[in-house]
């Protein structure tokens, strides 16, 4: 729900270019780094590794043991797999990621703008600003393509389960 408005507002960056433009990205940089402190090592690790372990044994148990299960147990670790790889992998992670690319592309139309490359002012507003990051852990940040690393690594771990059964 966070992400959706901090995208909305990078896409309005992308329409008007000022110096009010680089005081609110400024800004916004700031609230990165008030939710990195605050989530980083806590509540984006857990949800990654909960987004990844969860569909891992979900599927695992659904095609491994589908004949001894029954139905509704069946249904509900379909919906534990959907849950935790699309609505949290694709659609959290992914917002996450999408910020990171948007804020590198807004940057990048700056310091292509003509605007920017006569003002010297600009210029160095332009060498100091980094792309907005939503890490987790120590060093990790969330790109445009975390969601679909995790994916691959949760299709990996549930295959690396049913060849390891031998089901």
């Amino acid at each position: 729900m966070f992400l959706v408005s901090w995208q909305d507002i990078l896409d309005t960056f992308r329409v008007c270019f000022s110096r009010l433009s680089f005081r609110m990205f400024r800004e916004i940089k700031q609230l990165e780094i008030l939710f990195n402190s605050v989530h980083q090592h806590t509540i984006l690790p857990l949800f990654l590794v909960a987004a990844m372990i969860c569909p891992a044994i979900s599927i695992f148990l659904c095609v491994g043991f589908h004949n001894e299960m029954p139905i509704p147990l069946l249904g509900f670790l379909g919906l534990v797999t959907f849950d935790g790889m699309f609505v949290i992998l694709f659609y959290l992670f992914g917002y996450a990621g999408r910020i990171y690319g948007r804020s590198r592309n807004i940057i990048e139309a700056w310091r292509h703008n003509r605007k920017t490359q006569t003002d010297k002012l600009a210029k160095r507003y332009l060498k100091a600003l980094i792309p907005i990051k939503i890490r987790f852990g120590a060093t990790n940040f969330m790109d445009q393509s975390t969601c679909l690393v995790c994916v691959q690594f949760t299709i990996t771990q549930a295959a690396s389960m049913l060849l390891a059964s031998k089901r």
